[in-house]
């Protein structure tokens, strides 16, 4: 299930009906949640905020199924903190928001857009956006009407009967939800929230503050700190024994859209005959120095793909193969793509690059240990 963001919402436990029907003992819940920065997303979508739908447990579909193989996906790497395990558990994280903002996403049109939204026209819509846009910014009342053309006082007139606040009141609504995210997630002083979020100064931070969660922002990062303490505290050990036996007892059936870069992985790892060449495109393919480089590095012949913009020359594949032009993708990729002569490696060099790569494992290994003496250092003092 996604929650939107600044959406109200709770979880409680309904009586045990299975082993003791009559006991009146509540199930014990397993909750995992995961929390995505909604300033992320709505950077991502020019400032316009989203709203998603997703409840597995009023519809189901295969992305429900790629949604659980991400999200298991996240449990197991959760706890890996160091090397490469960090660009992996990162490239999940990624994947399942990519998922989420394509087919979770609710648009313009579906019949729960202007449910969840709640937004009744267009001229709402265009009052959020822009104030979501430029609330770092000092926005006025009268520089909001000019832009909507509309004379201020009917703009006060239609924000307080349509969002049922005044203009300052939704303007500060929305720059708290930014500070409430700093204070949470950041370790920025208080003054730098404040000026982030759009405040003109820590007063104003304060008094927005203390009116909407009567305390100050300094008093409720320390409550949020104290409460999140006691949460690591209390059974950490135990409730990553459940949720592992969870993770081991409830297999999530992988995808093959799910796990598609795995499986090309897998396929290039096991396949028997060996890899002739290695095709580069992008920033890289340009450089003579890179391209020799992954030429000696992998002691294989580097071809690259002659095409400056990449992600457009797939576009113009897809619609030369939907068009007619070529019987398929592959066909157009065969005829349309040009491909450079091969940079053979160096074999002096690639013996270097083994040495290098040698002593950089070394290295690694001597040092290990140390790194978590120098952040013990650094947290005591």
């Amino acid at each position: 299930m996604l929650i939107n963001s600044n959406v109200r919402h709770g979880y409680h436990a309904v009586p045990d009906c299975g082993e003791n029907p009559g006991s009146g003992k509540a199930d014990e819940i397993l909750l995992g949640s995961l929390l995505i920065d909604n300033k992320v997303l709505t950077e991502m979508f020019g400032g316009e905020q989203q709203f998603f739908w997703c409840n597995s447990a009023q519809e189901q579909s295969e992305s429900y199924e790629k949604m659980r193989y991400f999200i298991r996906q996240v449990f197991n790497y959760y706890q890996t903190t160091e090397g490469q395990g960090i660009a992996l558990k990162n490239s999940v994280y990624y994947q399942l928001i990519y998922l989420i903002t394509t087919d979770f996403i609710v648009k313009k049109g579906m019949r729960k857009f202007e449910s969840l939204r709640g937004i009744r026209d267009e001229r709402m819509n265009e009052i959020l956006s822009y104030l979501m846009m430029n609330y770092r910014e000092p926005i006025t009342l009268k520089e909001l009407a000019d832009r909507l053309f509309l004379s201020h006082t009917y703009l006060s007139k239609y924000i307080k009967n349509n969002f049922g606040m005044s203009f300052l009141k939704l303007l500060n609504n929305i720059r708290l939800d930014h500070a409430v995210s700093d204070l949470l997630y950041t370790d920025k002083t208080i003054l730098k929230i404040a000026m982030d979020s759009g405040f003109p100064n820590q007063a104003g931070l304060n008094h927005a503050f203390r009116e909407c969660y009567h305390t100050t922002p300094a008093e409720y990062r320390e409550q949020m700190a104290q409460k999140l303490d006691r949460g690591e505290k209390e059974d950490s050990s135990q409730v990553r024994e459940k949720v592992e036996q969870y993770l081991a007892s409830n297999l999530v059936r992988t995808s093959e859209a799910a796990d598609s870069i795995v499986q090309e992985m897998e396929v290039d790892i096991t396949r028997k005959e060996p890899v002739k060449a290695i095709r580069l495109a992008g920033g890289a393919a340009r450089s003579s120095m890179w391209t020799q480089m992954f030429a000696d590095v992998m002691k294989l012949p580097v071809e690259s793909v002659q095409v400056n913009e990449t992600g457009a020359f797939g576009c113009a594949l897809i619609g030369a193969a939907a068009g007619g032009a070529y019987k398929d993708i592959a066909g157009a990729a065969k005829d349309m793509c040009r491909i450079s002569a091969p940079v053979l490696p160096d074999m002096e060099k690639a013996a270097a690059y083994d040495k290098k790569y040698e002593l950089y494992c070394r290295t690694i290994e001597a040092l290990d240990g140390l790194w978590d003496s120098i952040q013990k250092y650094k947290d005591e003092h």
